[in-house]
């Protein structure tokens, strides 16, 4: 039960952290005239009446980039957020072991330059998250 309620202030440590980081970060903006999509007709009633869709680099790391821009209105800080995320799970990987099936297959990167790796000790999990590769995997 200690050990849950640690987890829990760590948690909300982090997302104090996220928020703080928010409030700085919220200033600078970006021009995103060139960055959406409109979206069919048919796929609005399944994206709740949105018309419109983002366009995120294409770099392997889409989602924490589409991430980045829903929190701080700017993809520049994607790595950033990733490095804080990935540094989390590091941290508290007793927390996240249950997730975590091993051998853990992860593509890195995208198009020719991609490249497999494979993890299968937890050393070699912290290890993997606390790279710079882990900023470009799909799953992670």
């Amino acid at each position: 039960m200690a050990n849950l309620k640690h987890q829990h202030v760590k948690d909300q440590q982090f997302q104090s952290e996220l928020v703080e980081n928010l409030h700085l970060l919220r200033k600078s903006t970006i021009n995103y005239s060139n960055k959406f999509d409109s979206v069919l007709q048919e796929h609005i009633c399944l994206l709740k009446s949105f018309r419109f869709r983002y366009k995120a680099k294409p770099d392997g790391a889409c989602l924490i980039n589409c991430l980045a821009v829903h929190i701080f209105e700017n993809e520049d800080h994607a790595m950033k957020l990733k490095k804080k995320i990935n540094d989390h799970i590091a941290e508290n990987l007793e927390h996240y072991k249950a997730s975590i099936v091993y051998p853990f297959v992860e593509t890195v990167g995208v198009g020719k330059t991609s490249r497999k790796v494979e993890i299968t000790t937890d050393d070699q999990m912290v290890e993997f998250l606390r790279s710079e590769d882990s900023y470009y995997a799909y799953g992670n």
